[in-house]
């Protein structure tokens, strides 16, 4: 009786664990989905991170990605200029996040006429893909950007379209960056 006993409670315990093992995970798509705002930034050359007020014209960048596969990107990135040549200035046309910061960033923003927003995800590479519309040509921009979703909370996507430039010596630092998401 003993022993009956005992094979029914280890096959209770084995169905019981082949429907855990048996549970699948949400795919990725749905864990990503959401609005994720920046809270600090990495070197990756460096392996150095720092806070947002590290920055003097970043004022706020906000990824949305949404169930359709669409989303919305939105960086709020100060222009500054250089002075004239042999001039040493940064000339800066706004109020700066912290008057103290060291560093700009610099993305080479063209005026875009942008009608369709999608992603889609390869392993751990997120693909945005923008359409352009305009009076003279439709085109399609494509640009891939390796992630890593930490948790549920924290995403990273690596970045190489944004330059540094470091506001003491005017120094150009790396181009290639980690921009670390908090989910709202």
């Amino acid at each position: 009786m003993n022993k009956n006993r005992s094979i029914l409670s280890l096959f209770f315990f084995i169905l019981i664990f082949s429907f855990y093992a048996c549970k699948k995970d949400d795919p990725i798509e749905k864990k990503l989905i959401g609005t994720w705002e920046l809270n600090k930034i990495t070197f990756l050359e460096t392996n150095v991170s720092y806070p947002l007020d590290s920055f003097r014209n970043l004022r706020n960048v906000e990824l949305t990605l949404n169930g359709d596969f669409s989303f919305k990107l939105t960086e709020k990135i100060d222009a500054f200029s250089f002075g004239p040549l042999g001039a040493s200035g940064i000339i800066e046309t706004y109020t700066p996040r912290n008057s103290k910061a060291r560093f700009l960033l610099h993305k080479s923003e063209q005026e875009k006429n942008i009608t369709d927003y999608k992603f889609s995800i390869d392993r751990d590479t997120l693909i945005f893909t923008e359409k352009e519309v305009s009076e003279n040509y439709n085109r399609e921009i494509t640009y891939k950007r390796k992630f890593v979703l930490k948790s549920k909370t924290e995403l990273d996507i690596d970045r190489e379209d944004i330059s540094v430039v470091d506001i003491n010596n005017r120094n150009s630092l790396s181009n290639k960056l980690r921009f670390s998401f908090q989910k709202k």
